[in-house]
């Protein structure tokens, strides 16, 4: 029950009583777990990684969640669903809000702070690409900390793997071959890169006129192909 009373200057008195309905609010809650982590609440900053965020609010009074806002670091998402993909620019902490409004019309909310490891991006080079000849691949991810590296280089039988900075590998056959790169650092965060790789026959030297009489100049003639 709210009472109003209202007195005016000259000592007349106005009184209003209304009964209130108390809606309930909703119960605001998120869970978020790292996508490419060894460990579910380690994150690293870059394109490379990112978290799932899903809400796991009740709406409450048999109602209904109608409204959802996600917010990082003050800034709203443009992704208002019950999970959401994200991936933090930069290292640091984070403020991640989730705003939520029910059927009734009443809103609550909830932040919570994450801290952002540096960035982890996986990174290689090769050389060589022909049939036959043997090609190497250079990790060249900028990284001290890296624990655990894996090759994959896709080939028919299921590819061998390579744990090593370089690996090397003789192509069995031409095609074009995705070529993985999995590498995971010391506080569990993992990157993965994927190149694709064409793998191309020889050209077939030859050459024709094998016969030059002496003190004549010698001309052979390219059939190569």
């Amino acid at each position: 029950t709210v009472t109003l009373k209202v007195t005016t200057d000259s000592g007349c008195v106005g009184i209003k009583t209304e009964h209130i309905t108390i809606l309930p609010s909703p119960n605001v809650g998120y869970t978020d777990s790292a996508n490419n982590s060894v460990y579910p609440y380690i994150l690293c900053a870059g394109s490379s990684s990112s978290a799932q965020f899903t809400d796991t609010s009740d709406a409450v009074g048999g109602s209904a969640i109608t409204e959802r806002i996600w917010k990082f670091n003050g800034v709203v998402n443009p992704d208002s669903g019950p999970t959401i993909q994200y991936s933090f620019p930069q290292q640091g902490v984070y403020t991640v809000t989730l705003e939520v409004v029910n059927a009734l019309g009443c809103a609550d909310s909830v932040s919570e702070q994450i801290d952002v490891n540096p960035p982890f991006t996986a990174a290689f080079s090769y050389t060589d690409h022909c049939l036959g000849d043997t090609t190497t691949f250079t990790d060249l991810t900028q990284s001290l900390s890296v624990v655990s590296r894996t090759w994959n280089f896709h080939e028919s039988s299921g590819g061998p793997y390579a744990y090593s900075q370089t690996a090397q590998i003789v192509f069995g056959q031409t095609g074009t071959y995705d070529v993985e790169l999995q590498l995971e650092n010391a506080i569990g965060c993992v990157s993965t890169v994927d190149k694709l790789v064409k793998i191309v026959e020889k050209p077939l030297a030859d050459f024709t006129n094998l016969i030059s009489c002496a003190g004549q100049p010698y001309m052979p003639m390219d059939s190569s192909f």
